[in-house]
């Protein structure tokens, strides 16, 4: 009985700490209704893919979409005292087996220099361009127009993806709730990429739940990085059990970079 009643308890907790965190007002659409599109998600480093859209992800037909990490993600090293081209060797690795973990067939990992998107632009916006004739890509997911925190790569990234022309766009965002629990704001302000600090809002948001495990190893796999950050893994994806996006970009609110 004694159980029972914390089973109880814990789920009625967690419901309630899911209402708190997430915003609910944010338009609810499926997975399903992306199924008929051709998508890319391409995202600046290896588990960005993951923690933005992994959730859509495991959820499309598998030959309908492409996943594309841009840098093998070789500057961003969390956890181990790896050279640069080791940590890339083992960033590959990793995003391979994240891929695999979330069903994905379609996906390839580029070389452009972690840190140095801006510095590559021309070329990288040319390979994207191509890459989307090739494979008659109809919508390219990535970033919001801060990439979320302020990352010059994402930020680089997304600038890109708005100014193609021939494609539908969407971005990877979080609502002001989610925001002001990680103080993204703040985080933002300090790399003075954005005039203005706030996330570009979020037209609707995709229930994920479903796919919680299959993320939960996935982000696994990248070990050289911290991606619990002030909650344990599987409990962040329990409470956020939401990916949210828009098709909005605010051209004037993010300097030259």
């Amino acid at each position: 009985m004694i159980i029972i009643l914390i089973f109880f308890l814990v789920l009625i907790s967690t419901v309630i700490l899911i209402i708190l965190i997430n915003d609910f007002n944010v338009k609810g659409f499926y997975a399903r209704e992306f199924k008929h599109k051709k998508i890319l998600f391409i995202y600046p480093h290896p588990d960005d893919e993951t923690l933005a859209s992994g959730g859509l992800i495991s959820a499309l037909p598998k030959n309908n979409f492409f996943v594309i990490s841009v840098t093998k993600g070789e500057k961003g090293n969390e956890k181990f005292k790896l050279s640069p081209k080791d940590l890339g060797k083992l960033r590959e690795n990793e995003f391979r087996r994240a891929m695999a973990r979330l069903g994905v067939k379609n996906f390839e990992i580029w070389d452009f220099s972690d840190g140095g998107i801006n510095t590559q632009s021309h070329e990288l916006f040319n390979k994207i361009s191509d890459f989307i004739v090739k494979n008659k890509i109809d919508t390219v997911a990535t970033f919001e127009r801060t990439g979320i925190y302020g990352h010059q790569d994402h930020v680089a990234l997304s600038k890109m993806v708005n100014d193609l022309n021939t494609v539908s766009k969407l971005f990877s965002t979080l609502p002001l709730k989610i925001e002001k629990l990680y103080n993204i704001q703040g985080r933002i302000k300090n790399l003075d990429l954005v005039k203005n600090s706030n996330n570009e809002p979020p037209e609707f948001k995709i229930f994920t739940g479903f796919s919680i495990i299959k993320r939960y190893y996935a982000l696994k796999s990248y070990r050289s990085q911290h991606l619990g950050h002030r909650l344990p893994l599987l409990l962040k994806l329990i409470l956020m059990p939401f990916e949210y996006y828009t098709t909005n970009w605010t051209k004037e609110d993010v300097t030259n970079i």
